[in-house]
């Protein structure tokens, strides 16, 4: 196409008349400037790339029906488009902190912001940068003020509020918010597997000992972080109370309201949202009084099922139970260990007994309870935090899955400590087709001898027969600065 008339030249576009009435030339250079046009520079195939996205984001506008004035492109730099009156807006994506954008928040360049920000700016360098616009507030993870004051006031008039931590705590790194939250509120909280640690599991004001009666009677649930995924049983009666009223904090838009209708949405970063919380909290007198029948409810079903599993605590019979099992370990694991749980009862039941007071210090199968899970979490463990304890507590199941692995570790010298605990848990599969249908298919299964499997590949091994071998086996393993793995023979059922 012959090149026609300049028509206008910008920072990164040339104007030419087009070929018929009404249309344009764009050209796309290689120029690029900063700060309001006070930095200048030329960055080599700029203009290139500039067009095709410039194609693509057009092309995607006109298949959901918004018109534009792109008409085709012409050449690696050039497309032809109407002539229209604009609206002086300049729009900027960011997906790192750079620039103006540093300087305005006082955000170090180079960091990755939690999503991509769209910032609009009135298209002239003479007024420099714009107010903070509404983009910000949500990218950052700062919620609208009234927003804030809505969730406040839903938890105030709560008759049973219940706070339910989860992961995105974690991963926003809000556990000093979460704990300043919950002391100044002084509501009860229970915590997802994947939430273990932002509140210390010992906390006076946990629940998770009397999970069931605080998810199904709270009046308010928060959900700090968490998803009413199959692990909360989606939100659901009669796990929860049918006309519970929620309050949803997640990073995701499309998480808000899935499985059961949000009353309050704060969407943005978990740290960020929870500080508000709190600096809003400052200017109410409100706290959730200690003595009101929500709290002794609480107290009591906790009391009540931890007097019922007491006698196995201090069973010292062989096989050992889980529960007296998993006191062992417990005492003897650090503060700051690491631990992987894996398996079906070792699990489930480890997430009661094996208490966490530091977060992201906990691993298992998560929300898709998926096996096969445990040595990869060990080995990876192990090299992101050589400095602490990596102590895995598995079921002989689940460590058929990735046992394997298990070489991976000794060949990399990784001090890991794996206690496996053997009930013969296939025969589950065996005694209950036998007691349904009379009759197995597929369910005669039998364990290799793990010690044997572990001396193979350079394991410092060792088998507990009973709690009178469990608690110096534990100790062992600690003075060893070598992986090590301890079989532990649990009895069949995992309540005696």
């Amino acid at each position: 196409m012959t090149r026609r008339r300049r028509i206008y030249e910008g920072k990164a576009k040339v104007l030419f008349e087009g070929p018929e009435p009404g249309t344009l030339v764009q050209y796309f250079k290689d120029d690029a400037t900063a700060f309001n046009n006070q930095k200048k520079g030329t960055i080599t195939g700029k203009g290139v790339l500039n067009n095709r996205i410039s194609e693509y984001l057009m092309l995607k506008l006109g298949e959901i029906g918004i018109p534009t004035h792109f008409v085709r492109r012409l050449n690696m730099r050039e497309q032809l488009v109407r002539e229209v009156e604009i609206i002086p807006l300049e729009v900027v994506v960011r997906n790192v902190v750079a620039g103006s954008l540093s300087k305005r928040f006082g955000i170090p360049e180079g960091t990755a912001l939690p999503r991509s920000i769209v910032e609009y700016y009135y298209k002239s360098d003479e007024l420099g940068d714009p107010m903070v616009s509404e983009e910000h507030i949500t990218a950052f993870g700062w919620a609208m003020p009234q927003d804030i004051e809505h969730a406040l006031d839903v938890l105030q008039s709560a008759q049973r509020p219940l706070a339910l931590i989860g992961q995105g705590m974690a991963t926003s790194g809000a556990e000093e918010e979460v704990r300043a939250f919950i002391e100044r509120t002084q509501i009860p909280f229970v915590r997802t597997p994947k939430g273990k640690g932002i509140m210390p599991d010992d906390h006076p004001l946990s629940a998770g000992a009397a999970r069931s009666l605080a998810l199904s009677q709270a009046d308010v649930v928060f959900l700090m972080g968490a998803r009413l995924n199959w692990i909360m049983h989606f939100g659901l009666p009669p796990r929860f109370n049918k006309n519970v009223r929620i309050i949803q904090l997640d990073i995701a838009p499309e998480q808000i309201g899935q499985n059961a209708p949000t009353e309050v949405a704060l969407v943005g970063d978990g740290k960020a949202i929870v500080a508000q919380l709190n600096a809003a909290l400052k200017n109410r007198k409100w706290v959730y009084p200690k003595g009101t029948p929500w709290h002794a409810g609480i107290a009591e079903k906790t009391a009540a099922n931890a007097a019922q599993i007491t006698p196995q605590l201090v069973d010292d019979a062989a096989p050992a139970n889980y529960y007296r099992a998993l006191r062992d370990v417990a005492d003897w694991a650090p503060d700051d260990a690491i631990i992987i749980g894996e398996g079906a009862s070792t699990m489930d039941i480890g997430r009661t007994q094996l208490l966490n007071s530091k977060p992201r210090h906990r691993l298992d199968a998560g929300s898709y309870g998926t096996m096969g899970i445990g040595m990869g979490f060990v080995i990876a463990a192990a090299v992101v935090h050589p400095d602490k304890p990596i102590i895995s507590v598995s079921g002989d199941s689940a460590i058929g899955f990735s046992g394997m692995e298990m070489e991976t570790a000794c060949r990399y010298e990784l001090p890991v400590k794996i206690v496996v605990f053997n009930n013969g848990g296939y025969k589950i599969l065996n005694n209950t087709q036998r007691r349904r249908f009379g009759r197995t298919i597929g369910t005669e299964l039998t364990n290799p001898d793990f010690i044997k499997l572990g001396d193979a590949f350079g394991f410092r091994t060792a088998r507990a027969n009973g709690p009178a071998e469990l608690g110096k086996a534990l100790k062992d393993a600690v003075a060893a600065d070598r992986a090590t793995m301890i079989e532990v023979p649990i009895e069949l059922v995992p309540y005696r």
